[in-house]
This record gives C-alpha cells, structure tokens and sequence, in this order.
C-alpha cells in the first residue's frame, strides 16, 4: 500500500506525491509528479517523462527524521547522490502570511551530467494530511522492524557477549 497526495491547480502547476516501503527489498521511497494538464487537473502523461517526476530512496533514519519533524514543528532535511544525480530534500513547517497551515515537502534534483537540469518538487501538507503521513511512515517503519526481526529470528542468534553492564561506558 502506498499514501499519495494530488494537489492539482487551475494554473497546471500542482503536484501528486506518493509514499510507499518497497516489500521486495524493505526500502522507503517517495516519489513527486508535476501535473501535466490545468483543464483536466491530471498527472498520468508526466509518469514516464524523467523531466516531470522524480524519485528518492529514503533509509529508515530519514523516515524517522521526517516523523520527528512532524512531531517537533521541526525542519528535517536531506542530501543524496549518486552517478546520475543528486538530490536535496525538505521537510518543514509551511507558513503563509505569519501564520503556519502545516508542512511542506520539496525535492530538488540536479542531472551531474548537466548541472543546468535542475528541477524542483514542492508540495504542501495541511495539519491533517501531515498527521496522516505521520501514522502512515510510523507504520511502514515498523513494518520493516518487524520484517527483519522476523528475517534475523529464523537465523542463528550471536552468543551473548561475556561483558557485564559495568564494564560499558554508557
């Protein structure tokens, strides 16, 4: 199961956005599509075009840092490359006009082969959506906890180590 949010605009400028944990491979992903038509408010043409969409790996501290962002009123931020491309991603509060409605989410990515592509997702998040993607990551995190539990509980455990609770250093 996946969460998306369309944010389509009478101006063709909205975005759709999608969270999802691959099961394949217990990864996170997001992924971000620009809109492709303002008459039929619609994004399916843009799901192929590599101009139009992007999409990003997260590992499970990011997913953390965004639950954690959500709960503080907190800026979460994050940096990926890779041979291809590099990205920047954004999660902070959103305000309009000094008052906050919620949060938003932006990734912006930058082709390494051409530094002049660069192109920028931003999508917003009222309080209730941002409450329904907080449940939804804390879930698909511990989805994949449980997953490698049960992966590393059918395999043989290490023998417990000989040192006694005073000899660490925390």
């Amino acid at each position: 199961m996946n969460l998306q949010f369309y944010k389509p605009n009478a101006k063709g400028t909205g975005t759709a956005c999608s969270f999802w944990r691959d099961e394949r491979d217990n990864s996170f992903w997001a992924s971000m599509i620009r809109q492709d038509s303002a008459t039929t408010k619609t994004f399916g043409k843009n799901k192929d075009n590599p101009k139009k969409n992007v999409k990003t790996k997260f590992q499970a501290v990011e997913v953390g840092g965004i639950i954690d962002a959500i709960e503080r009123n907190a800026e979460y931020k994050g940096y990926h490359k890779s041979k291809n491309q590099e990205l920047s991603f954004f999660f902070k509060p959103y305000s309009k006009q000094g008052e906050q409605l919620g949060f938003s989410f932006s990734i912006n990515r930058t082709d390494i082969e051409d530094t002049t592509d660069k192109q920028s997702y931003l999508i917003g998040f009222y309080y209730p959506e941002a409450t329904l993607l907080k449940n939804y990551l804390q879930t698909i995190l511990q989805d994949s906890f449980r997953v490698a539990f049960n992966k590393g509980s059918s395999e043989k455990k290490p023998t417990q180590s000989k040192n006694t609770k005073d000899e660490y250093d925390f």
